[in-house]
């Protein structure tokens, strides 16, 4: 049974060292000063002559950095420079060449504190596994500062790497192996334990974890300290130590090697700031990254929120005579409309002021009928005082005559005549009265009339002429209203000429647009590629177009075909190149996710969705493992002694992701090229590639290279002697893959089109010109029309009114007469009032000699009757004197009756004026319910204003409104909508790019309160590391350095940029994968992991296999300065992994060789103990009989 062994070899090891070897390890450290630091440099010069010296420590007032980042030196100007004892080295300036240039400040780590074992916290103790991968047991110590782990290929070496990984409870997947714990089970055994012991905080014990896997599940268990813990405390008891298994820069097996080289310089910077930057410097940058994404895409949206703005306006500029005009148009509609409106209210109001006007004279009538009622009143009263004392009398003397009935029954009919003439005489007195009254008031009308008659014939005797002035106004009116119908066909011949043109200009103006846009796309070459693959794969151009417009539909980037998004920066290895692809793997779209490949077929093949029909496309994804590639065939001194200038990856720049499709499917980086086929030894060549070297498998697979213009494939028999097999093809004439011709006849069309729309539109000038000038006349003609109808209209109102005024006072004078004939028509009072005296005097004599007889009758009754008559006499005076306060009451009713009569004309005038006015109220109401509601607004403003609502100046203005609108060319309502929702998309989008740049403005403080943080800590963390590498390269005779590639726009971007040079004929070049060779970028990686080592911020790092593919000078000297840098005394725990050394090599006291060794020789279990001890088997006379004595060399052995 194979058995493996590791062995360790420290000569400074607690075991073995003396005791001034451990009180030198004691020596007080940085923190102590320089003194004390160049005494512990000193005393390992003494003890190691060979060795060199390391670099003295920086002094303790130097600043160090804190949590925020680090602190800048001072400078005190050219004092400080002139003063300073730092070394001067080459330097990359500018123009990419080197000179010497002033030292960067140094960037400090924290520092960790060293135990008395020399262990500084997180450091790993001890390592003891069972069952785990190839070992059964093992157990040894790793020293504080470089472990060299050896031992040949496929003995377990790795296998630490992995061990310590797994162990401190991180992912397998890290290790670039097998994601199943299971598989880390050694081979027939039921579970496997991995325990390692970190060095603790100061004051603290030692953590030892202990990690337990099964064989038949991928599970595990884990145990801090003794105690049963879950994985989530182990990880977290891990970071407070700061151990950073995951960081390819502090931690790099085997398996990802190839993985750290292919990192991008933006990764590696984020590596870099994790593995060797302050705290929070990663934070910082991860800040500004997702800072710099959020404004570039804020900044894009509003830059095509500008575009789209800008067309609209564009588009709407053109629209906007026509929207005035419209807009004018449904101006006169709303004016007519108002006035429309405005005109049976004004009627209204007229007839309002009439009804006010008769309201107030019905209340002064109301007022004088009142008076008169209320003079009449003491008179009334007076009467009525008279007529009770007269029914008192007359009661009285009915009372006599009653007692005397019998005795003057004779003489009652004289008293009742005399009675009757009584009343007689009173009747005619009261009609005297009222004939007086009548005749007085006739003769005052009959005055007023006669001269009211003369007034309107003096006005009628002279009448002026209207008749000419209208009939002239007429024919003016008549002239101009002619003139309108010409004028409306001129306007619209114009506008149609108008249109016409620019809708001729709208024309040459795309034309020339769309002319420049396709002669820039030609000189894309992108582009350029795309219309020429689009000739004879359209399918593929639509995949590409529609791909670049859903790229959200992807979970990583898909990649376009080589076609599109490869290139060879050396046009000289086109042809090479391009002999490499098939067409369709031209053609083939990358995809980096098997899921994203899904998507792609779906939409593209499988369905209709992306293009509208099912296309045909060649889609590629494998998942990405290194360890699946074959091995290039050459290694790259073979390449150089065989003439070949590289591989065929390395002559390409294409995105990562196509880099792996070009290996895993085409093989380029086992495609040797050589251009120079005169160089190039086609049988050595054969040979060599095909060799037992070549590939892991034999027979190997085939292999093809190219030798000037032709293409070899070499494959051997896999019968018999094995004998090499060769084709050979001609390479053709690159047609894809190199700057895209244009097709010049094409383009000249193009350029054709293009200058005949710019002479067109200069020819339009002149046309333009003209337009513009008929416009003004257009418009000055409308505004005299306008003009002289107003004057016209305003001239014949006027007129109008005067004639209107003097015809009113033909049917005033006729009234007038009628009612003169009518007055004087009456009969004469005189006769009528003589005639009633005559009868009055007749009853007057009557009563008198009734009287006479009635006393004379009554001579035997008198005194019988005295009573009586006196009674009778006093009624009579009292009748008397009514009649008399009745005739004089008479007088008083004629002045009450005319105020009533003229009370009651008023009246029905009120009453009809009203009626009328209610009815115009009830039009007007109408006419405003149903009216727009911008009308409603406008009537109501005009309102609120006061606005004179005069009925003649409205309707002169609603006939002038009309006559404007016959003059204004109606528009299609479309335009108009097309108008406004094109300026209402402009003002939502100027609305939106406000909001995105005060965002954007917010995000700018943002970027730069963080960027003042980060710069400056990257800054003299580059600095630092900086210094340290390129010091590496000094002592190689090598220029290098370090700088930080930035990009204003993306914080992505910004990156780290290694520059090299590695012969003294060349200036410095950035490292690429494509420009140096494999060993030279080995070296680099190892320097540079060496420069980040001084400066780590983890306890202990890790390197395996490294410096495979380096040729013996480069591995020497980085040996040599890897011993130098990790066996500091201020170096953290670094562990190198290595199938072989090279003899003569740098070694220290500080180092501890860690000898692996397996083999079926090596011991079983023996007396009770697993597994035997290789110190003491080294030391046994049965593996040394010869020998009394042991070796010189006795390592401590971990036996497994």
């Amino acid at each position: 049974m194979a058995r493996r062994v590791v062995d360790s070899d420290d000569s400074s090891s607690p075991e073995t060292e003396s005791p001034a070897k451990k009180e030198t390890r004691r020596a007080p450290t940085r923190a102590n000063g320089r003194n004390a630091s160049q005494g512990t440099q000193q005393s390992r010069a003494d003890e190691d002559s060979d060795a060199e010296q390391p670099a003295s420590d920086i002094a303790d007032e130097e600043p160090q950095p804190g949590p925020s980042g680090p602190v800048a030196e001072e400078s005190d100007g050219e004092g400080n420079d002139e003063g300073s004892s730092r070394r001067k080295r080459a330097r990359l300036d500018e123009e990419g060449t080197s000179k010497v240039v002033k030292e960067e400040p140094t960037f400090k780590r924290e520092q960790f504190v060293r135990d008395k074992d020399g262990y500084v916290p997180g450091s790993i103790v001890r390592i003891a596994l069972e069952n785990f991968m190839t070992y059964d047991s093992t157990e040894f110590c790793p020293g504080p500062y470089l472990n060299m782990v050896l031992g040949p290929n496929g003995t377990g070496k790795s296998s630490i790497a992995s061990a310590i990984a797994i162990g401190l409870g991180f992912s397998p997947t890290i290790l670039g192996r097998s994601g199943a714990l299971r598989a880390y089970v050694k081979h027939g055994a039921d579970s496997a334990s991995i325990e390692l012991e970190l060095k603790g905080k100061p004051g603290k014990k030692n953590l030892t974890i202990r990690r337990s896997l099964v064989a038949n599940a991928d599970s595990s268990t884990f145990l801090l300290n003794g105690a049963s813990v879950p994985a989530k405390e182990v990880k977290e008891a891990v970071e407070e130590l700061n151990v950073q298994v995951a960081n390819l820069c502090a931690f790099l097996p085997q398996d990802r090697v190839s993985e750290f080289a292919q990192l991008t310089p933006e990764k590696l910077l984020i590596e870099t700031q994790k593995a060797a930057g302050a705290a929070g410097l990663t934070n910082w940058h991860l800040q500004l990254i997702e800072y710099g994404q959020e404004r570039k895409k804020i900044t894009d949206e509003v830059d095509e929120l500008k575009t789209d703005a800008e067309h609209l306006e564009q588009r709407n500029s053109v629209l906007e005579r026509d929207v005035a005009r419209f807009r004018e148009r449904r101006e006169i509609e709303k004016r007519i409309a108002l006035l429309e409106l405005q005109i049976p209210f004004a009627v209204y109001g007229r007839e309002k002021a009439k009804y006010d006007e008769l309201k107030e004279e019905r209340s002064a009538q109301s007022r004088v009928l009142t008076q008169l009622l209320q003079q009449n009143d003491p008179l009334n009263q007076f009467r009525t005082e008279q007529e009770e004392k007269k029914q008192k009398v007359d009661a009285n003397k009915k009372r006599v005559e009653d007692e005397s009935r019998k005795k003057y029954a004779a003489l009652k009919k004289i008293h009742d005549e005399s009675m009757k003439l009584g009343d007689k005489a009173d009747d005619k007195r009261s009609r005297m009265a009222i004939i007086k009254k009548n005749e007085k008031e006739r003769k005052e009308r009959i005055k007023r009339l006669k001269a009211e008659i003369a007034k309107y014939e003096q006005i009628l005797a002279d009448p002026p002429d209207f008749t000419t002035p209208l009939e002239e106004i007429r024919m003016q009116r008549r002239a101009l209203q002619d003139e309108v119908p010409i004028f409306n066909e001129e306007k619209a011949a114009y506008q149609r000429k108008y249109t016409e043109f620019e809708e001729q200009k709208a024309v040459h103006i795309a034309e020339k647009e769309r002319a420049s846009n396709q002669l820039k796309d030609l000189d894309n070459r992108t582009e350029m590629r795309l219309l020429n693959l689009e000739r004879w794969d359209k399918d593929c151009v639509g995949a590409v177009r529609w791909l670049r417009e859903n790229a959200d539909k992807f979970e990583m980037e898909v990649i376009e075909p080589a076609i599109i998004s490869l290139s060879v920066p050396d046009n000289k290895y086109l042809d090479a190149i391009e002999s490499c692809f098939s067409i369709n793997q031209l053609k083939t779209f990358v995809c980096q996710t098997e899921a994203d490949s899904k998507t792609l077929n779906h939409w593209i093949n499988d369905t209709e969705k992306g293009l509208g029909r099912k296309a045909r496309i060649n889609i590629w994804y494998r998942p990405r493992n290194g360890s699946q590639l074959l091995p290039p065939p050459l290694t790259p001194q073979q390449l150089e002694h065989l003439g070949f200038e590289g591989y065929a990856i390395n002559f390409v720049d294409a995105p990562e992701a196509m880099h792996w499709y070009l290996m895993r499917e085409l093989n380029m980086h086992r495609t040797p090229i050589g251009l120079d086929a005169s160089q190039v030894d086609n049988k050595n060549a054969a040979d060599a590639v095909s060799s037992r070297d070549a590939a892991p498998t034999w027979p190997p697979p085939s292999v093809t290279f190219i030798a000037g213009r032709v293409s070899y494939t070499v494959s051997r028999s896999a019968y018999g002697r094995n004998l090499v097999q060769q084709q050979t093809r001609d390479i053709r004439q690159g047609r894809n893959l190199g700057a895209v011709a244009v097709d010049q006849t094409y383009k000249a069309s193009l350029i054709e089109k293009r200058s005949e729309a710019m002479h067109a539109l200069a020819a339009m000038e002149p046309a333009d010109i003209q337009l513009q000038q008929e416009d003004r006349k257009i418009k000055d003609k409308e505004k005299d029309i306008r003009d002289r109808r107003a004057a016209l209209e305003k001239e014949r109102d006027s007129i109008k009114q005067k004639e209107a005024a003097f015809n009113s006072n033909g049917p005033k004078l006729t009234a007038a007469q009628n009612r003169l004939e009518s007055e004087e028509a009456a009969p004469s009072a005189d006769e009528e009032r003589n005639a009633l005296k005559e009868e009055l005097f007749e009853v007057a004599r009557q009563r008198t000699e009734l009287a006479l007889e009635y006393t004379n009758g009554m001579g035997e009754v008198i005194e019988k009757y005295a009573e009586a008559t006196k009674l009778g006499l006093q009624s009579i005076q009292l009748a008397s004197n009514i009649v008399y306060l009745l005739e004089l009451g008479s007088q008083r009713d004629e002045a009450r009756k005319e105020a009533e009569d003229a009370y009651r004309d008023v009246d029905e005038r009120f009453k009809a004026c009203k009626a009328k006015a209610h009815e115009y109220l009830q039009l007007s109401r109408a006419k405003l319910q149903s009216a727009d509601d911008d009308v409603k607004e406008a009537f109501q403003a005009n309102k609120d204003a006061g606005v004179s609502n005069d009925l003649d100046d409205l309707e002169r203005q609603l006939e002038a409104e009309r006559a404007r609108f016959q003059l204004n060319m109606a528009v299609n309502p479309s335009v108009i909508r097309k108008y406004e929702a094109q300026k209402a998309e402009v003002e939502t989008k100027r609305r939106l790019i406000a909001e995105k740049e005060r965002k954007n403005a917010k995000l700018a403080k943002k970027i730069k309160n963080v960027e003042d943080k980060w710069l400056p800590a990257l800054e003299q963390l580059i600095a630092s590391i900086n210094e340290k590498f390129s010091d590496a390269f000094t002592r190689i005779q090598c220029v290098g350095e370090i700088k930080i590639g930035k990009d204003e726009q993306d914080y992505a971007k910004w990156r780290i940029e290694i520059w090299v040079k590695f012969r003294d004929n060349e200036q410095l070049q950035l490292l690429t994968a494509h420009r140096q060779s494999g060993g030279e970028r080995a070296l680099c990686t190892i320097l540079y992991l060496m420069s980040l080592t001084e400066l780590a911020r983890a306890p202990f790092s890790l390197v395996d296999e490294i410096n495979q593919g380096m040729d013996q000078r480069y591995e020497r000297a980085v040996h040599n300065n890897l011993v130098e840098v990790t066996c500091a005394e201020n170096a953290m725990q670094y562990f190198l992994i290595t199938p072989k050394l090279l003899p003569d090599l740098k070694y220290h006291e500080r180092m501890r060789i860690l000898c692996v060794n397996n083999g079926e020789w090596l011991n079983g279990p023996q007396n009770g103990k697993l597994y035997g001890n290789m110190r003491k088997m080294l030391h046994h006379k049965k593996y040394f009989p010869l020998s009394g004595h042991p070796p010189v060399a006795s390592p401590s052995i971990a036996v497994r």
